[in-house]
């Protein structure tokens, strides 16, 4: 194998690495990115714009998306329950959780998405 062979094998498996740490996060910063936008919304004491955050809130995460990543690799397989005891114990306004696979593994690749907002 020649010098450049080997440095083109070399760029293709770190190619190949970086990509899957790619969809493995993707699920993740998705996660991360909803809730960050939730959290710029200023806490309000009036009582309506408190319902009304809420219901916003709780519209953002029923419209949490079914596909995950950059080409939509990530497919919902399906809504994870939690335990009403934990949900009344967190004070949850909204939550999501969902489970989802990546299209096209085998041994197929899951994770869970968990998100959550607190009153």
């Amino acid at each position: 194998m020649t010098g450049i062979t080997r440095k083109a094998n070399h760029r293709k498996s770190s190619l190949r690495r970086a990509l899957l740490t790619l969809d493995l996060m993707a699920p993740a910063a998705c996660a991360i990115l909803l809730v960050g936008a939730l959290s710029i919304a200023a806490d309000r004491t009036d009582d309506s714009d408190r319902i009304i955050r809420e219901t916003r809130i709780r519209t953002a995460f029923d419209s949490f998306p079914k596909r995950l990543g950059l080409e939509g690799e990530w497919l919902m397989v399906k809504e994870v329950p939690i335990p009403s005891s934990q949900t009344e114990m967190l004070g949850l306004n909204a939550y999501t959780s969902r489970l989802y696979q990546k299209l096209g593994s085998f041994p197929p690749i899951k994770a869970t998405v968990f998100i959550a907002n607190s009153r």
